[in-house]
């Protein structure tokens, strides 16, 4: 089993259904074994042995309990997912994981090298101008996917000018009721704090390198804040951790373009099928679907 790369997957008893085709894809892409670490709540382990058994190859169990401090219980389920995966440094062992949702399955092998930087760089984050959600009328991505868009350095951030971390403005959205203002409305936070003047995509997906996480959670210490005061300001963890690593971490970065295709709304299935958009035509530019469980019925493309 290959040890400085691995999975990590936050889960529980309403996904299950999904994460049932993540294993399944998981089992038949991992051709070198990698491990995937799956993290459930502690009240959530007789269900996941009952339905999925206790032996699962290149499988990990753990509780989220065991290794993140928070009450978990005085957060919303996402939000306290997104504070799992901010947290995961402190149960993984592996220096870099690809952090999947239930609602993902894999489209080819994984490979380890793709958890690898290269080019001298010792980590890698997908962070890019690419955003690899379909949206029908769109363009970019399809061509993209077609193989007529050129990828050069226009499409990966740059380093920033030195700026002050800004956290402490937006402190106040901690107290506040989450809806209002919502969490769309939130979502730039993030950039703002770390300086950025324009989107970058961290989602759907992301890969964790542990130090980055690691040096997140010193790095909020010491302003007497935690990861759960983050997600109270913005519940967006990914562009948390992106715009930080940007900010701080810049020249240890590789930058990719994410290698999870994303579908969040029925219209946009419909438009996926329509354009015959097949995992084998998929699976030259991507690694996974994610498919939007709280917003598709549908488990698959």
């Amino acid at each position: 089993m290959t040890q400085d790369v691995g999975v990590f997957c936050k889960t529980y008893r309403k996904d299950f259904d999904h994460l049932a085709l993540m294993l399944s894809s998981f089992h038949r892409h991992n051709p070198e074994g990698l491990r995937l670490t799956l993290s459930l709540p502690s009240q959530d382990m007789s269900c996941f042995r009952e339905r999925f058994g206790t032996n699962l190859p290149d499988v990990q169990i753990i509780e989220d309990e065991s290794y993140c401090s928070h009450n978990l219980n005085e957060f919303r389920g996402w939000h306290s997912q997104q504070i799992c995966k901010l947290m995961s440094w402190n149960a993984m062992t592996e220096k870099q994981y690809l952090c999947v949702d239930s609602d993902c399955y894999f489209i080819r092998d994984l490979r380890p090298s793709e958890l690898r930087a290269s080019d001298g760089k010792r980590h890698i984050i997908y962070a890019s101008f690419l955003r690899t959600v379909l949206i029908e009328g769109r363009e970019e991505l399809p061509r993209y996917i077609r193989g007529e868009l050129e990828i050069t350095e226009k499409f990966f951030p740059h380093r920033r000018p030195a700026s002050p971390c800004r956290i402490n403005e937006f402190v106040k959205f901690r107290d506040l009721d989450p809806d209002s203002p919502g969490a769309l409305e939130r979502s730039d936070i993030p950039m703002r704090v770390f300086g950025g003047d324009k989107w970058v995509f961290f989602q759907p997906g992301q890969t964790y390198a542990r130090f980055a996480l690691k040096h997140l959670f010193d790095f909020l210490t010491e302003k007497k804040l935690s990861i759960g005061d983050l997600i109270r300001i913005s519940p967006w963890e990914n562009n948390w951790y992106g715009e930080f690593v940007i900010s701080q971490l810049y020249d240890e970065m590789e930058f990719r373009i994410s290698p999870f295709f994303h579908i969040q709304s029925k219209k946009n299935l419909d438009f996926a099928r329509r354009q015959g958009l097949s995992t084998n035509i998929l699976s030259s530019k991507f690694l996974l679907i994610n498919m939007a469980a709280g917003h598709l019925s549908e488990l698959s493309l």
